[in-house]
């Protein structure tokens, strides 16, 4: 990528501004990013692979807080008057508005909390993700012309009605906040605590028991995010740990991060996978232990969820409070009279690839529809945005006036002309009566080729609307490509019959992009008619 090879120029600012181009998170990313690319990365084969989350977070840690907006200077297309609310202030939230407010919408975002940041804040502890990084994240963003309400929470403070009244669109990024129960005997103790829950507490700094021996019900991220928060707070109070941490999965299929479970042990935390808990063992009202048994299947042989168990293999962890951890779920109450006219898919809410809901008004988003990571929040957020701004200006999925078919459309007439000139070229190749012609065609066809690899790296690019936006003025002219209509009075007379070709699939293209701009209102196009107005400029020179 283009900001790894700034950082090996040392030319950090253009870095950071490479990065922002498809995150908006970076400084985020460099801590807690689950660097799967890492793991299919080339390099690996003969190697090393190269270290993506530690390239991110140097580069970002070089840009102080107060150069930030300075030094990544990002142009915001100036507003058109249409507004957005977004629920939820977490990765996906935050990356939506970045990428919104960059395309001249008014947004707007909600958040329950104190806080933004979300689960980066209020579910990740200070000591992977501290909050002075995370500021500076979220800082940048808001700086751009976000708003942010904190302290709000929809259903409660405002309705999710009131939104779709009051906004163009809404996106729902609202995370998964809700702790999952093993439904165990025992769960109903006041001692068995939700991992999420406890994790919010620390971050608000409010209070909370920490027993002498612990056990921690789980295998992720989030389990090992709270037993070794839990781990350092006995460290702290008793000056050891005793902390117990089990599992469905065996060692070597833990979801959790490796250097996590590692680190983990380093800090006393006694590791037990491949157990299931069967019931919180409860003497005269307080808990003694979590009684297991042996795990001997977690998925079936279709990758479902179908653990099985041998119940003959029991084994009983002492501790007198436990935390489950086994997973999230969300919230949603909030949908109010929605609830009942959204379509669903299965649990979750039904959504197109560019997570729009049956209510076309509203965007999903996150944790709630895919995930759960921060980079595949941030993604979700990026691709929504693009949806909002098809949606708001009419631009239909699967028509021709979606970007990407727009582009193909372009590329589709561009090679054809490629293809006429050489043609042509080759007609006029060798015969001296047509020598300087042949020449011109040879500088068209060029040209085309250059013309058909920028429009090629833009099919590939998933940030063609954005780039698109922000790169390049707002308005177009229907005249850009009129001289091509003028092209057939110019003087051709040694070569009418061969160049005919040549004019014709101009004029044709002429007559295509005019339908085009008339049905995209004149902006998308504005790149690709950039590129063929600068070769047919040359073109001009070239007949002319």
């Amino acid at each position: 990528p283009e900001y790894i090879d700034a950082i090996w120029r040392d030319d950090i600012p253009e870095a950071g501004r490479q990065m922002y181009k498809t995150n908006p998170l970076p400084d985020v990313c460099g801590r807690i990013c689950t660097h799967n690319c890492e793991t299919a990365c080339s390099m690996g084969v003969r190697g090393e692979a190269i270290s993506i989350r530690w390239l991110k977070r140097y580069a970002m840690d070089a840009i102080p807080s107060e150069e930030y907006k300075t030094l990544i200077n990002q142009r915001v297309v100036e507003s058109e008057g249409r507004s957005i609310a977004i629920v939820g202030a977490g990765p996906a939230g935050l990356s939506a508005a970045y990428y919104l407010v960059l395309m001249g919408y008014k947004v707007t975002l909600f958040e329950s909390y104190p806080e933004a940041g979300g689960m980066m804040r209020y579910g990740i502890p200070e000591y992977r993700l501290p909050y002075d990084i995370l500021d500076k994240d979220i800082d940048f963003i808001i700086s751009l012309g976000v708003e942010l309400k904190t302290n709000t929470r929809v259903g409660t403070d405002v309705t999710l009605e009131s939104l779709h009244s009051s906004y163009d669109s809404v996106l729902i990024a609202t995370g998964l906040h809700q702790g999952r129960s093993t439904g165990v005997p025992g769960t109903d103790n006041p001692m068995v605590f939700q991992s999420i829950d406890l994790l919010a507490k620390i971050t608000k700094k409010e209070e909370f028991p920490v027993e002498e021996k612990m056990v921690v019900i789980g295998g992720g991220n989030v389990a090992l995010d709270i037993a070794r928060s839990l781990a350092r707070k006995q460290k702290d109070k008793y000056g050891k740990v005793n902390l117990i941490v089990t599992s469905l999965e065996s060692r070597d299929i833990m979801p959790a991060d490796e250097e996590e479970i590692v680190e983990g042990m380093e800090e006393g935390i006694e590791f037990h996978p491949g157990r299931g808990p069967e019931e919180i063992v409860i003497k005269n009202n307080k808990i003694v232990g979590l009684k297991t048994s042996k795990c001997t299947r977690v998925f079936d042989e279709e990758g479902r969820f179908s653990p099985e168990f041998d119940k003959d293999d029991i084994e009983l962890y002492e501790g007198v409070m436990v935390v489950e951890s086994i997973g999230q779920a969300p919230d949603m109450s909030y949908l109010g009279t929605f609830a009942d006219s959204i379509e669903y898919d299965g649990r979750r809410i039904k959504v197109d690839e560019y997570y729009q809901s049956s209510e076309n008004w509203l965007f999903v988003i996150g944790d709630i529809i895919k995930g759960p990571d921060v980079i595949t929040g941030i993604a979700t957020g990026h691709t929504a945005a693009q949806g909002v701004d098809n949606f708001l200006r009419h631009i239909e999925a699967d028509g021709i006036t979606k970007i990407d078919d727009i582009l193909r459309i372009a590329y589709s007439y561009q090679k054809d002309q490629l293809a006429q000139i050489t043609q042509a070229e080759e007609t006029a190749s060798g015969k001296p009566e047509l020598e300087e012609l042949a020449g011109k065609l040879d500088t068209l066809k060029n040209q085309e080729l250059s013309s058909l690899e920028i429009l090629d790296a833009l099919l590939v690019n998933p940030d063609t609307r954005i780039h698109l936006r922000q790169e390049l003025p707002r308005e177009i002219l229907k005249d850009d490509f009129a001289y091509i209509t003028n092209l057939e009075s110019l003087d051709m007379s040694s070569g009418d019959t061969i160049s005919s070709g040549v004019i014709s699939r101009l004029s044709a293209a002429y007559a295509l992009y005019n339908d085009l701009i008339q049905l995209t209102r004149s902006k998308e196009l504005k790149f690709s008619l950039e590129i063929l107005r600068g070769r047919n400029d040359q073109s001009r020179k070239v007949f002319s």
